[in-house]
């Protein structure tokens, strides 16, 4: 007698890549920007004439930037009624977050007043122009102007520069590293105007 042997069929499944910027959300390997369906590729070997796979499981997410695997459960894969004539061989693909390209600019506050004696100030919330910050997002800012004379004294500063800035998610959690581009380089400049006063002799 002779023996009929069929060998199992090799084929080569893989995760495909994906990417996307920080978002302050979830992104997963099929949410990422450029995923694609089915999110998977055969790279070595092919099915045979007639089936496709059915079935297949894909994990990856992430939500700062960084690299994740995306991978394809053992086990998930189904070609119908056929898995079991294949010899499969599962892939990692990796997602990628990159950090945001958000264009965020930081512009102090300016401000002037006549002279009284005490410090000119633009460090609260409201004395900085912010643009560019994701919806979702909150800021603090600190800026170190403090200007008492008309002619800046020690320990005054009439040029108002930004000291720190960041940004925190929905959490309240501390999230300025994930974003690339942050302008900190603009000043505002305080001023104090003389006291107008007008001194006359008296009549004698």
């Amino acid at each position: 007698t002779g023996t009929l042997t069929i060998n199992a069929r090799p084929i080569t499944i893989k995760a495909n890549n994906a990417s996307n910027e920080y978002t302050g959300s979830t992104i997963t390997y099929a949410t990422a920007g450029d995923a694609v369906e089915p999110y998977y590729e055969i790279t070595s070997g092919s099915l045979a004439n007639g089936q496709s796979i059915t079935a297949i499981t894909l994990t990856g997410e992430g939500i700062e930037a960084d690299t994740y695997p995306i991978t394809i459960t053992e086990g998930s894969v189904e070609i119908g009624t056929y898995t079991a004539n294949y010899a499969i061989t599962l892939q990692p693909g990796t997602l990628t977050i990159t950090t945001s390209s958000a264009e965020i600019v930081v512009v102090p506050g300016s401000g002037s007043k006549t002279y009284d004696g005490t410090a000119l100030t633009k460090t609260e919330h409201d004395d900085f122009t912010v643009t560019g910050v994701p919806e979702g997002f909150t800021w603090t800012a600190t800026a170190d102007g403090t200007v008492t004379n008309v002619t800046p004294g020690e320990g005054e500063k009439a040029v108002n520069a930004v000291t720190s800035f960041h940004i925190f998610n929905a959490a309240g959690e501390d999230v300025t590293d994930q974003f690339a581009s942050i302008n900190t380089s603009a000043t505002g400049t305080l001023t104090i105007n003389a006291r107008p006063i007008t001194i006359k002799a008296n009549n004698a």
